[in-house]
């Protein structure tokens, strides 16, 4: 099984391309969306949130390799677009197309 960890496209699957891409992408949205419609949902789950962060971390670092993040912070321009994508574009989609689904959301008044 370590044999087929030795090649970086393995790894991610944004990498890749194709279904593996856009299916991490389609996720990220929809659970941001489902977040921000259903927030009693989201408040349920609210004490297990830990849980599931440590699960996915676990999950996403059984696979590090050292010689691999070293690469990656290498490339400091291709870092910054992903984390600029993730933490101001992809925030930003969901907004517009939340606020096109449900209008009135964001005027409401927090509770």
């Amino acid at each position: 099984m370590r044999d087929r960890l030795t090649d970086s496209n393995d790894l991610s699957p944004m990498k890749r391309g194709g279904i593996g891409s856009m299916a991490v992408l389609l996720s990220a949205m929809v659970s941001i969306v489902a977040g921000v419609i259903f927030p009693t949902t989201g408040m349920s789950l609210e004490p297990y949130i830990l849980v599931w962060l440590g699960g996915l971390l676990y999950v996403n670092l059984i696979n590090l390799h050292p010689s691999h993040l070293i690469s990656t912070f290498r490339r400091p321009k291709t870092l910054m677009v992903f984390t600029i994508g993730k933490l101001i574009l992809l925030p930003c989609i969901v907004y517009v197309i939340t606020s096109l689904v449900y209008p009135k959301l964001p005027y409401l008044q927090p509770y």
